[in-house]
C-alpha cells in the first residue's frame, strides 16, 4: 500500500475517533509531519513517520478528552 493510501486511511480513522470525543492530538501531529515529508519528497522521513503512526500507542487515546467549562 502506498504512503498516500495509508495516510488517507489513518486520517479518516483519526477523524472518526475525534468525532467520538477521543484525544487524537499527538497522532494528528505525527500524521501532519508525515504528510509534510511526503509532499516535500522526503521518502525516508515519510517512511519514518508511517512507522511511528503504525506503532503509536492508541491506548493513550482510549479515554475521551476532558473538556473543562468555566461557569460564569
Amino acid at each position: 500500500m502506498s504512503n498516500l493510501n495509508k495516510l488517507t486511511m489513518y486520517k479518516e480513522g483519526l477523524h472518526n475517533l475525534e468525532m467520538k470525543g477521543y484525544d487524537v492530538a499527538e497522532a494528528n501531529r505525527l500524521l501532519s509531519l508525515c504528510i509534510d515529508a511526503t509532499i516535500g519528497g522526503d521518502v525516508k522521513g515519510a517512511d519514518y513517520y508511517i512507522r511511528e503512526i503504525e506503532t503509536f500507542d492508541f491506548e493513550l487515546m482510549k479515554q475521551p478528552a476532558i473538556v473543562q467549562m468555566e461557569l460564569i
